[in-house]
């Protein structure tokens, strides 16, 4: 996981380490991003990948999904919604 902030992307050290993760992990690497707009695109090397917004249910349950599935767990976002929904609309107004 690479957390994209508007802090994390001026670290030259961010870039180099989701190259690290790349070449270790394949394609286990998922950018986070938090207080940014990711609608005008993320920039190389972070664009390689599918971001996470996190801001709204969908995106959520797509991580969740995607983190989950890699410890071989299935994530059900029905049974999840109770939980899901509250914690998103709790972040988006923090």
């Amino acid at each position: 996981m690479v957390l994209l902030t508007p802090e994390s992307l001026s670290r030259p050290w961010i870039a180099f380490e989701d190259g690290f993760g790349a070449a270790t992990a394949s394609d286990k690497v998922a950018p986070v991003s938090l207080g940014l707009d990711i609608r005008g695109g993320i920039l190389m090397p972070f664009s390689m990948y599918q971001t996470y917004q996190l801001t709204d249910v969908h995106s959520v349950d797509e991580f969740l999904s995607r983190v989950l599935k890699v410890f071989s767990y299935t994530y059900d976002p029905r049974m999840a919604a109770c939980y899901v929904k509250p914690a998103v609309e709790k972040f988006l107004k923090f």
